[in-house]
């Protein structure tokens, strides 16, 4: 993998050669060469100006990423930061009193225990329905005769 700094470096040299020979073709027709014709001049300045443009569309794209990316790694970094600043407060408040922490602790406890035991009211008493009926036989449950 190439880094990114060598790339940047072969892209701007890529580019600067282009323009270089576009310049010198320019030159040449001037002087008088007369290989190629007026269009094909202009057939290579398109095509060279159309090579341009595309690699600095890379080049945007490249930059619009890696600000997307440094952007979120900050804000990433910030967040963070502040995460720790406030554990590192809350160990040093309660490290600065180490008694009133553990009463708290203990109270906290207390609490819970309360909380957790539910009391429900207690039920109205419920009358018995009398079974003592003469009007019914006996049922008679085992032997009757003793054995």
């Amino acid at each position: 993998m190439v880094p990114r700094d060598q790339e940047e470096d072969l892209l701007l040299s890529s580019l600067l050669s282009k323009l270089n020979a576009l310049e010198t073709d320019v030159d040449l027709d001037s002087a008088g060469e007369l290989n190629s014709s007026h269009q094909d001049l202009e057939s290579r300045k398109e095509v060279g100006l159309g090579d341009i443009a595309k690699d600095l569309n890379k080049i945007k794209r490249q930059n619009m990423i890696t600000h997307i990316l440094l952007g979120t790694v900050i804000v990433m970094t910030a967040v963070w930061q502040f995460n720790e600043v406030s554990f590192l407060l809350a160990v040093q408040k309660k490290l600065s009193n180490p008694f009133k922490y553990l009463g708290d602790i203990i109270k906290g406890s207390l609490k819970r225990e309360g909380k957790q035991t539910i009391e429900a009211s207690p039920l109205p008493p419920v009358g018995a329905p009398d079974v003592n009926r003469t009007d019914l036989p006996m049922l008679a449950i085992g032997n009757s005769d003793g054995s």
